[in-house]
């Protein structure tokens, strides 16, 4: 018994020493390169994590769906074969996009052999908060394709053909920048 008490309070302090994405908002000026997760958490991960991040902001749903709308087709630039639907009557937009790591000649790299590339979910939720004020939650779900098809313990995850991946919330962030400097623009 104790043993067991030992390897939870072990896995619960890893957990909590891995960063996981914090649920508050903070600006990210430069578009984030690469897949933006975060390691440790991901490779404790046997299961799909969503992670969200929202905003408020001081003006009216039409002018922040406009500009969230916007800001989704900037996002969906960034990937391959993107396919972005939008339902301006629920408020949400949904984003899915691949993205292929490229390979290099330039000898070994671990990054190489561990995943070709990602694959992004973006949920974005636009809220009227009140005639004056709207909420914006962005989701993101991301997997890892595998190079080689190796899941080990998360097989079951694994089912798909991708690895589950942990976001490090990043990408979140520099989107809900992106949307709050949209409206700035666009005010």
């Amino acid at each position: 018994m104790n043993k067991f008490l030992g390897r939870l309070a072990i896995c619960l302090c890893l957990v909590g020493v891995s960063g996981c994405v914090s649920e508050q908002f903070e600006r990210v000026e430069k578009l984030p390169e690469g897949m933006q997760v975060d390691a440790l958490a991901s490779g404790l991960s046997n299961r799909t994590h969503t992670s969200h991040i929202s905003d408020r902001y001081a003006a009216p749903f039409a002018e922040v769906w406009e500009s969230t709308l916007r800001v989704a087709n900037r996002v969906k630039q960034q990937g391959v074969k993107p396919v972005l639907l939008a339902d301006r009557a629920h408020g949400e937009i949904k984003l899915r996009e691949t993205h292929v790591v490229p390979s290099t000649d330039e000898g070994y790299n671990p990054d190489e052999l561990r995943l070709r590339g990602w694959v992004d979910e973006f949920r974005f939720q636009v809220t009227a908060l009140s005639d004056t004020r709207t909420k914006v939650m962005v989701a993101r779900t991301v997997r890892g394709i595998p190079a080689f098809r190796v899941c080990g313990f998360v097989q079951a995850a694994c089912q798909g053909g991708l690895e589950p991946e942990v976001s490090n919330g990043h990408m979140e962030d520099w989107i809900l920048t992106q949307i709050e400097d949209d409206l700035a623009r666009h005010h």
